[in-house]
């Protein structure tokens, strides 16, 4: 099975440049020596990937994302169609991805295949918003590279379903932004994946200065979604905000990685994670704000909520500041807790049956987050994908 995986490669690398050759065949030796991540965090917190065969879908190709926008202005081209066009930009996106951290990192970069490099001119507000669409029931391994020019603003709606959803899936995907100078991005990504799905995700954004950013991601399902998203604000004035809420049931896991990097003065960002977990699903959530040596007067702050629903469900949120210069303002704070017995017992006691009542809890739980997105279609989207369904 081994020497299979090995065969795709060359028909992968026809007609690529020889850069992106010599990475691929280096990020496949790297993949072929190194081992899966261990994925332990601490004493009792972390998972497993056990049951991940990566050589079942190494050979493999399904079609990536559909990428559109009613704005013409926008500019918008396949990963193929990048490599002809915006060589150097692919190029810096490509080999700034981190292949030799581990056994995942190699494997997408040997084999990525699919992807898009949307373009936003500099002074555009765009009259539209940019869809991403991942709907695909195969395998796939993909990159999305967007550059948001000066003074422009952009909202970006990404939306991933497993069309099969009791089949065995792979998504590996990388996706990197940059905000230009006095520009600003609303970016909402809704995941419901199937329940044999293996996600890994690396998320990188870079703020300009006086840039804005709002992210926002919810996901539910899935054997395992591990998400590694760095937000990075590389100009004074800059500023992050970073919402992520999860919906566990079943067997799911979520295994998330979340940093706001502070690296300009005067630079402002905020995490908020909010998670419930039924059933035997779980949940751990690391964040981190780091503040720079050189950056004074930064305002960095992360809250992690989790809601256990069932007494096999576990949660670890684990918040963390990494604070290099004085002059700053920075905390944190965590809760795991669960169904309030008296609320519960308000409900019921009114007539209304204790499922129902459990559910108006869980929706109560994240509508204050889900408040915070500036846009209400969004908001009513993100609602009905983590409205509760019951234990399985």
């Amino acid at each position: 099975m081994f020497r299979e995986i090995m065969k795709t490669l060359p028909k992968i690398m026809e007609n690529e440049p020889s850069w992106l050759q010599e990475l691929r065949q280096k990020a496949y030796a790297s993949y072929s020596t190194l081992l899966l991540p261990k994925l332990r965090y601490g004493l009792g917190v972390g998972t497993t990937l056990n049951d991940l065969d990566l050589e079942r879908v190494s050979g493999q190709e399904a079609p990536g994302a559909k990428v559109h926008c009613a704005d013409p202005r926008i500019i918008i081209l396949s990963l193929r169609e990048a490599l002809q066009e915006k060589e150097d930009m692919v190029k810096k996106a490509l080999t700034a991805f981190p292949a030799e951290k581990n056994k995942l990192t190699a494997f997408h970069a040997a084999f990525v295949q699919q992807g898009a490099l949307v373009i936003v001119p500099d002074n555009l507000e765009a009259e539209a918003p940019l869809f991403i669409e991942k709907n695909s029931a195969g395998d796939v391994i993909e990159q999305c590279m967007m550059s948001v020019g000066k003074n422009s603003s952009l909202t970006i709606i990404e939306t991933a379903q497993s069309s099969q959803p009791e089949q065995p899936q792979l998504r590996s995907q990388a996706f990197t932004l940059n905000v230009g100078e006095n520009s600003t991005v609303l970016y909402a990504q809704l995941q419901d994946l199937g329940k044999k799905t293996h996600g890994f995700s690396y998320q990188h954004a870079s703020l300009q200065r006086d840039a804005q950013l709002h992210w926002c991601t919810a996901t539910r399902g899935g054997t395992i979604s591990q998400q590694q998203f760095s937000l990075s604000l590389e100009g004074e004035g800059a500023e992050g905000k970073t919402l992520a809420l999860f919906s566990g049931d079943g067997h799911s896991v979520f295994d998330i990685a979340g940093e706001h990097l502070h690296n300009a003065s005067r630079t402002t960002s905020n995490i908020l994670a909010k998670a419930t977990v039924e059933d035997s699903s779980k949940i751990i959530f690391r964040g981190l704000v780091q503040v720079a040596e050189g950056a004074a007067g930064c305002n960095g702050y992360q809250q992690e909520d989790a809601l256990l629903l069932h007494e096999a469900a576990e949660a670890d949120m684990v918040p963390n500041l990494e604070i290099r210069n004085n002059n700053v303002k920075c905390s944190h704070g965590s809760t795991i807790g669960r169904l309030d017995p008296e609320q519960l017992f308000y409900l019921t006691a009114r007539g209304i049956p204790a499922e129902a009542a459990k559910n108006m809890l869980v929706e109560g739980f994240f509508e204050k987050a889900i408040g915070t997105i500036p846009d209400n279609h969004i908001q009513e989207q993100f609602r009905i994908l983590l409205k509760r369904r019951g234990p399985k």
